[in-house]
């Protein structure tokens, strides 16, 4: 059977900053398709993460395009204060948004790749209303908030129900599984239809940028595919 490619999004999330520059060179030789990016307000998810200047930073950095993911109320409000670059991706979580599908109208004016970041509990059906004007979910197969948590009993087969979904539009939309993307899990959901990865530091990264290169390949190889 052939292998598929995967894209890989790399979690900028609780990097050591005195290795940026490190992890900058990794990502650019990986080939890394995109820079994940944490926007947590203290409220959505019990969490604090990754302002303005930090993506500015890493926009200075690199080419490699930002994605963000918005876990935070009122992403339309907290979007002005961002840089946002061609190519970047920006997914926020619909319930949050007073006008979810303006919003997707706007980012894909700008240039970006606008998209629906999911939650477990989140009908999927926000998706399928959508499909004129979105290309890309960050499908959380966790819950929110924190590294490390557990993938949610249903998370498959609702990853199923959405590839079938996303393939009733009349363009391609991107599916990134994002949580507990070890490889058991990995290989799973690459069967089940995601087109990417998010790579957090408790996978690819945790032996920091030097071993990146190395365990991204070990990684592939062990679920099979391609990168």
């Amino acid at each position: 059977m052939k292998k598929k490619r995967i894209k890989f999004y790399a979690s900028l999330w609780a990097l050591d900053p005195w290795d940026i520059q490190d992890y900058v060179k990794a990502f650019e030789e990986t080939g890394t398709d995109g820079l994940h990016f944490d926007i947590m307000d203290g409220h959505y998810v019990p969490n604090l993460a990754m302002g303005t200047d930090e993506a500015t930073l890493w926009h200075s950095l690199t080419d490699i395009p930002l994605d963000f993911h918005i876990a935070a109320y009122n992403p339309e409000q907290l979007l002005e204060y961002y840089e946002l670059k061609e190519n970047d991706t920006v997914s926020f979580h619909p319930e949050t948004c007073r006008h979810p599908y303006r919003l997707l109208q706007d980012l894909k004016k700008k240039g970006v790749k606008p998209g629906y970041a999911l939650s477990p509990s989140v009908s999927l059906e926000w998706v399928r209303e959508a499909l004129p004007v979105i290309e890309h979910i960050d499908f959380l197969t966790i819950n929110p908030g924190f590294f490390g948590m557990p993938m949610v009993p249903n998370a498959i087969e609702r990853l199923e129900r959405l590839r079938k979904i996303c393939d009733e539009a009349d363009h391609p939309i991107e599916i990134v599984c994002d949580g507990s993307i070890i490889p058991e899990h990995g290989k799973l959901y690459v069967a089940a239809g995601a087109d990417g990865l998010v790579a957090g530091p408790s996978t690819l990264e945790k032996e920091g940028p030097c071993a990146y290169a190395r365990r991204m390949k070990e990684y592939c190889e062990e679920v099979g595919i391609e990168h």
